[in-house]
C-alpha cells in the first residue's frame, strides 16, 4: 500500500511540474480556430412594402431545424414575401424559415427567396451587416454573382408582380472562392446574331439558342420538369417584342430561335438583349420559376443602299441654284438687248 501511494504521488507531481493538460479528443484543434458566430438581417423591400429574414451561424445549432435558433415564416398575403429556404427531410418538402442558423463546417449556403406577391417595380434587398468577410450573394439558378455582401449593403433588381427569385447566399471559409462553391450554370443564351464583327443594313435576322436544365433537385430534393415559356428581345432598351408566349421544345432540350426579321434600323452602334422565361412543371401544374437575361450584344447598321426616287440636284445648295438662275436670265436679257440693238442699226 506504502509503494502504490508513493507511486500516485510522484505522478500528481510530475503532472503539476510539468503542467501538462489533458484535453479530450478533439478539442486541441478548435482552440486555436474558434467556429465563427453571427446573424446578419435581409430586408426585402418594394413600392413601402418589406419583409424581413435572419440568417446566421452558430457553433452550437443544428444543421436540422431547431426551434432555438429557427423560425417559421409567415405569409403576408400582399405586398412582398422574404424567407430562408429549409429542405425538410422529415416530410421531403420546403419549409420556409424568417429565421436560419446553421453551425460552420467550412463553408456555408443559405437559399433565399423573394416573392413580389402584388408588386411591381425596384426590389432591392438590403442587410445590416459588412463586418463578416466572405459572404456574397448569387443567383441561385444561374450561379452568377450579384454582390459581395461583405464590401456593399444591398442589391436591387426590377420585379413584377407575381415574380419568384431565389438566390444563394455563401459563407466562403478562408481557403475557397466563390467558383469552388456556386456550380456552372445549365442554362444560357447564346446570340448567333446579330454580332458586332459584321455590319448590317436597315433589316436583320435574329439566330439564338436557348440552354436550359432540364430538371431540377438541387434545392428540394424533388425533380421539376422546366419549359420555356416566352422569350422577347429589346433594341437599345427599348419595349420589349415577343418572339413566342407559349411553352417551346422538349424539355432540357436546347430552343433554337432562326430568322426573326428586325426591321427598320437606323445607322450607328446598337445593342440587342434577350430575355427568356422558365416555367416548372410539378404534378402537371405549370409554374413559374424564373427569368434569364443575356448579356448585351453590340452590333453596327450602316444603309449602303441608294434612295429609290432621288431627287434632281439633292447636293446643291439654294444659294448655288439661286446664283445659276440669276445667271440665266442676264444672259437672257443680254441677248435681247443686243438683238434690239442691232434692228436699229440696220433700220437708221
Amino acid at each position: 500500500m506504502k509503494t502504490r501511494a508513493l507511486m500516485l504521488i510522484l505522478v500528481v507531481t510530475i503532472l503539476s511540474v510539468t503542467k501538462i493538460a489533458v484535453l479530450p479528443v478533439g478539442l486541441a484543434q478548435d482552440v486555436n480556430s474558434p467556429s465563427p458566430t453571427f446573424s446578419i438581417s435581409v430586408v426585402a423591400s418594394i413600392n413601402n412594402y418589406s419583409s424581413t429574414c435572419v440568417f446566421g451561424v452558430n457553433p452550437d445549432s443544428s444543421i436540422n431545424y431547431s426551434s432555438k435558433y429557427d423560425s417559421l415564416a409567415s405569409y403576408p398575403y400582399t405586398g412582398v414575401y422574404c424567407y430562408l429556404v429549409y429542405y425538410n427531410q422529415s416530410t421531403f418538402r420546403d419549409d420556409k424559415l424568417s429565421q436560419y442558423i446553421v453551425p460552420s463546417n467550412g463553408a456555408t449556403s443559405w437559399v433565399l427567396e423573394v416573392e413580389s406577391i402584388d408588386q411591381e417595380g425596384t426590389l432591392t434587398l438590403s442587410w445590416n451587416d459588412t463586418t463578416v468577410s466572405s459572404l456574397i450573394l448569387a443567383d441561385h439558378i444561374i450561379k452568377k454573382v450579384y454582390a459581395n455582401m461583405s464590401e456593399v449593403g444591398s442589391f436591387s433588381f426590377h420585379s413584377g408582380a407575381g415574380g419568384v427569385s431565389d438566390f444563394d447566399i455563401v459563407y466562403l471559409s478562408p481557403s475557397q472562392d466563390a467558383e469552388e462553391i456556386l456550380e456552372a450554370s445549365p442554362h444560357s443564351i447564346t446570340i448567333e446574331s446579330p454580332n458586332n464583327s459584321t455590319v448590317y443594313n436597315s433589316s436583320l435576322t435574329l439566330n439564338t439558342n436557348v440552354n436550359f436544365l432540364q430538371s431540377d433537385s438541387r434545392r428540394t430534393g424533388v425533380i421539376f420538369w422546366q419549359s420555356l415559356t416566352s422569350l422577347n428581345y429589346s433594341i437599345d432598351d427599348k419595349p420589349p417584342v415577343n418572339i413566342f408566349t407559349k411553352n417551346q421544345g422538349v424539355s432540357g432540350a436546347p430552343v433554337n430561335v432562326s430568322n426573326v426579321t428586325i426591321s427598320n434600323m437606323t445607322d450607328g452602334p446598337h445593342k440587342i438583349v434577350l430575355t427568356a422565361v422558365f416555367v416548372a412543371n410539378v404534378g402537371d401544374v405549370f409554374t413559374p420559376t424564373y427569368t434569364l437575361v443575356s448579356e448585351p450584344t453590340h452590333f453596327n447598321v450602316a444603309n449602303t443602299k441608294p434612295p429609290s426616287n432621288p431627287e434632281l440636284f439633292p447636293c446643291l445648295p439654294i444659294a448655288v441654284v439661286a446664283v445659276a438662275v440669276a445667271a440665266v436670265v442676264v444672259a437672257a436679257a443680254a441677248v435681247v438687248y443686243l438683238k434690239k440693238r442691232r434692228l436699229r442699226r440696220l433700220t437708221d
